[in-house]
């Protein structure tokens, strides 16, 4: 799996990744509508951090969470025990970490909609 350092992410793409993610933003979020372009490229930058310290080192892992705390809002991990002591775990890798992200994704979303997971 690929895993970059930051340096290594400046070099190679993580100014791409950013415009990648403000384009998401822009264009599926109805929260991000009005927001300046420079102000999403700073809150990518501070939850691509949070996600790094929980060792989501990956582009994917790193994508994911950034796209849960937009859709569920900053520090949506704390609200579930389960998922935190996952994500704290240093012995789980970074791609266990980015599938049980999307497991949770996708049971959130279910559990908003009123169906059962």
């Amino acid at each position: 799996m690929l895993q970059l350092n930051e340096e290594q992410l400046r070099k190679v793409g993580g100014e791409s990744f950013r415009d990648t993610m403000v384009r998401f933003a822009v264009d599926e979020l109805d929260a991000a509508i009005g927001i300046e372009r420079a102000e999403l490229h700073r809150d990518i930058d501070a939850l691509v951090e949070a996600a790094r310290c929980y060792g989501l080192s990956t582009f994917s892992g790193a994508a994911v969470f950034v796209v849960l705390s937009w859709v569920y809002g900053k520090g949506f991990e704390l609200g579930d025990a389960a998922l935190l002591s996952v994500l704290n775990d240093q012995q789980i890798a970074a791609g266990e970490k980015t599938q049980c992200l999307q497991i949770w994704g996708l049971a959130a979303a279910a559990e908003l909609s009123g169906e059962r997971t």
